[in-house]
This record gives C-alpha cells, sequence and structure tokens, in this order.
C-alpha cells in the first residue's frame, strides 16, 4: 500500500508541475516563441536553407602538356558532383574569371606533371614574391632562397626555375 501511495504523490508532483508551467505559458506568451517558434525556425533553416555539401564547385584545369595521366586527372574531377571543370592549356585564359569571382580556384598541371608524378614529387602552393636586381617582382617557390639565381620568361615575368636545372 505503501508503494501505490507514492506512486499517486508522485503523479499528483508531476501533474501540479505540468499545471503551474501551463500557467506561466499563459502569462508570459514569449515563453512560446522559445518553446516552439525558434526550434522550428532551426529546423527549416538547417534542414533545408543551409547545405554544407560541395556541389558544383566552379574551378579552372590549366594543362599545359596533355598526357594520359592528366586526361586521368581530368576526368577524376570531372565525374564527381562536387566539381564543375572548366578546362584550358593557358593560365591567362582563366584569370579573369578567378578575379571576378566566376572560379573558385585555379589548378595547373605543368608540362612536366607526369614526369613529377612518376618521381613521387609532392605538391607544393607555397610563393612568395621576391625582387630580382633589376627591381622588378616575381612570384616564386617558397624554397628560393635569396641569393639564389632563378630563370624568368621575359614575356610575362613568370618564374622558370633555378640557374643550372
Amino acid at each position: 500500500m505503501n508503494s501505490s501511495n507514492s506512486l499517486g504523490s508522485r503523479w499528483r508532483r508531476i501533474r501540479a508541475l505540468v499545471v503551474k508551467e501551463s500557467l506561466q505559458v499563459v502569462r508570459d506568451p514569449a515563453s512560446l516563441v522559445a518553446a516552439f517558434v525558434l526550434p522550428a525556425l532551426l529546423l527549416l533553416l538547417f534542414g533545408y536553407g543551409i547545405s554544407f555539401d560541395p556541389t558544383r564547385i566552379k574551378v579552372g584545369l590549366v594543362i599545359e602538356k596533355p598526357t594520359p595521366e592528366t586526361a586521368w586527372f581530368l576526368a577524376s574531377l570531372a565525374n564527381t558532383p562536387f566539381f564543375d571543370v572548366r578546362v584550358t592549356k593557358d593560365r591567362k585564359a582563366l584569370l579573369d574569371d578567378f578575379s571576378a569571382r566566376r572560379l573558385v580556384g585555379i589548378i595547373a598541371l605543368s608540362g612536366d606533371f607526369t614526369e613529377r608524378l612518376a618521381r613521387g614529387d609532392t605538391a607544393t602552393s607555397v610563393t612568395k614574391l621576391a625582387t630580382i636586381e633589376t627591381g622588378m617582382q616575381v612570384r616564386v617557390p617558397g624554397h628560393i632562397k635569396k641569393g639564389d639565381r632563378i630563370k624568368i620568361r621575359t614575356e610575362d615575368g613568370e618564374f622558370k626555375g633555378r640557374v643550372g636545372q
């Protein structure tokens, strides 16, 4: 009999708590917003409005020397739902679209991509500005040190490598 008495008192306490909270909601309608409107808004935003799934990222792919390996790389990018690839042989063709934010990034596969891939070279995108003796600034890879002799293409000032390589 004692256990049924304590069970009855628990239900009375729960009922009293529900009545008290219901009266509080009636007195303060702002709690309805916190209880129902905000969760519904969050469900709507995160359920439909915000997606963190990348799809159709527009990138440019520069293939300076077509090889089977560069074709495989292009196919691996183009055959996914994640990338929308625009292919060209010249970097300059993509720079306007990149500057206008029509492209998110540019991937450049240099002419020696196949040889470097076979050697197992790792890619590096670290570059820095270097000032040469004439005062011209050139973007060079991060491993170039002060005093290194470098080759520069005179038409556009592009870094071509170290002297002696």
